[in-house]
């Protein structure tokens, strides 16, 4: 059967939480337990575990959240093993109230998105702000509930409270991604900025450093953009470390600075 009409995701991580009702002492456990790390700043003990790999963030109620499983089996494995640890120190641990709260999975398209129709086409499901991370949309599913978070490089990221939700909302909006298939050069022209709002690149020159008279003949590299064209007011923006100066260019030819094009 063709892999693109059953994809199949990678799970990275799987949260899940349960509690042993019964109090726990952080410094007791700190002390005497093994593969443990105790940050006296938050309160709580993390324990490391092999097989399964996971990590257990204790605290002092008896609540432990055990992170970076790779499935649902191995994070109540390793939940049951943190437990009958801590009865191996003493402590009258009764495993209860299990639960799986956050599950992520990765998806690659091998083509690029283009995020900008999957949001103007899907403006209910589809969330993008571009100001604050142009390189990734939010795309919602209600029922079941998970989350894609879509790269215009075809990189899928899906949460969700569980793994079935995680399967059933990505093949969900699987199909609606294949429609936003784009090259890479078409991508990058819909992420790009305006060019008529910036500076532009090419008006960029330089000073060589021999030509620099005065105390300021200090071995750097000097930039100069100009902004304002060949008009008789020309005004450039020197560019000195992380300082940025104004000067015209009657000042330039004044001081016998010699500026060179680009090309030359």
């Amino acid at each position: 059967m063709d892999s693109s009409c059953n994809p199949k995701i990678t799970i990275t991580n799987v949260v899940a939480t349960f509690k042993t009702k019964c109090p726990l002492n952080m410094h007791f456990i700190a002390s005497k337990g093994h593969n443990v790390i105790f940050q006296q700043q938050r309160g709580k003990v993390m324990m490391k575990l092999r097989k399964p790999m996971i990590t257990a963030t204790i605290s002092p109620s008896g609540g432990i959240a055990c992170a970076g499983a790779k499935s649902e089996a191995d994070a109540k494995m390793g939940a049951r093993r943190v437990a009958r640890y801590l009865q191996k120190l003493g402590y009258k641990v009764k495993f209860s109230h299990f639960r799986v709260v956050n599950v992520l999975a990765v998806y690659s398209f091998p083509f690029h998105i283009c995020l900008t129709r999957l949001v103007t086409e899907n403006k209910l499901s589809v969330t993008y702000e571009p100001e604050l991370f142009p390189a990734a949309a939010t795309y919602r599913v209600t029922n079941p509930k998970a989350t894609l978070q879509v790269y215009f490089t075809g990189k899928i990221i899906v949460a969700g409270p569980n793994v079935r939700d995680v399967t059933t909302g990505f093949k969900q909006g699987y199909p609606l991604l294949l429609k936003y298939k784009t090259n890479s050069v078409e991508q990058k022209k819909m992420t790009k900025p305006d060019t008529k709002t910036r500076k532009r690149t090419d008006d960029i020159l330089t000073v060589s450093d021999t030509e620099i008279q005065g105390e300021q003949a200090e071995k750097r590299r000097w930039l100069l953009m100009q902004y304002n064209g060949n008009q008789p007011g020309q005004q450039f923006l020197v560019r000195i470390g992380g300082k940025i100066f104004s000067v015209p260019r009657w000042l330039l030819d004044r001081w016998g600075w010699r500026v060179m094009q680009p090309n030359e």
